[in-house]
């Protein structure tokens, strides 16, 4: 077996998988796509579970055809992280790209499915032809390259698919804005720094039932609700506990 170069020998990418969004057909290495991203969201699930709204239980009975559906999807776009060496283009079907990082980023949504339930504290949005609206979830870094940057160059890839997207849609006499957001619990002050820095600001707070819809976890959250105590139920659908970040520019 080759050995694997070392991470300092390596470029890191962020690269967005194919979505019907964005190819008019699915691509033939769809299938090698989807089965690197099953590998990995295995290792995500078995390494962080606390971090998914999922389990590792049920993402392993998944079909290879469930699997593809999760990356070749209309909703949402798979947003993932490759290490390379300097003289490979990034590629997420190639044996010499390391896939280091994924997160999804779900979008553009309606003006009804972004708005947060009346409890939550919550911004002004705009119309629907004023802006395009996207929610960053299920981040996740490999242990063995962190402290590279990874949820940096996810951020940033994440923002550029919305801006692009938005731009290629856009008449040119317009300027539409785009919202990006993020979920994020108050304990984890690393993430809330992570995406401060790349210019998230504090803008609501809602509750852990509204973080699963909005993510497009409403199975999940069945699941989890059947798991709760009435004290816990209570907690999860009332307490407004989750911090909203959000990012918005010009497309």
């Amino acid at each position: 077996m080759a050995q694997q170069p070392a991470s300092e020998d390596l470029v890191y990418t962020p690269l967005a998988l194919p979505s019907p969004r964005t190819h008019p057909t699915r691509p033939a290495d769809l299938a090698a796509i989807a089965q690197r991203y099953a590998t990995f969201r295995i290792e995500a699930l078995t390494t962080s579970p606390k971090a998914f709204g999922s389990t590792l239980a049920l993402e392993t009975g998944f079909t290879a055809e469930q699997w593809a559906a999760k990356i070749w999807r209309a909703d949402a776009v798979v947003i993932v992280c490759v290490a390379h060496p300097r003289d490979v283009a990034p590629n997420a079907s190639s044996a010499a790209c390391i896939w280091v990082a994924s997160a999804i980023l779900r979008g553009p949504m309606s003006v009804e499915e972004y708005r947060l339930s009346p409890a939550s504290t919550d911004v002004v949005l705009g119309t629907d032809e004023d802006e395009t609206r996207w929610q960053m979830t299920a981040v996740f870094a490999s242990a063995a390259h962190r402290g590279r940057g990874l949820g940096k160059l996810l951020i940033q890839g994440a923002k550029d698919h919305a801006l692009a997207y938005t731009s290629s849609r856009t008449q040119s006499s317009s300027t539409q804005r785009v919202r990006v957001r993020a979920l994020v619990h108050p304990d984890n002050a690393t993430v809330l720094g992570l995406y401060a820095k790349m210019g998230f600001v504090d803008v609501a707070r809602t509750t852990g039932k509204e973080a699963y819809r909005t993510n497009g976890d409403v199975a999940e959250w069945e699941r989890k609700l059947e798991s709760l105590s009435d004290e816990m139920k209570g907690f999860w659908t009332e307490f407004l506990g989750a911090i909203v970040l959000e990012w918005v520019g010009d497309a």
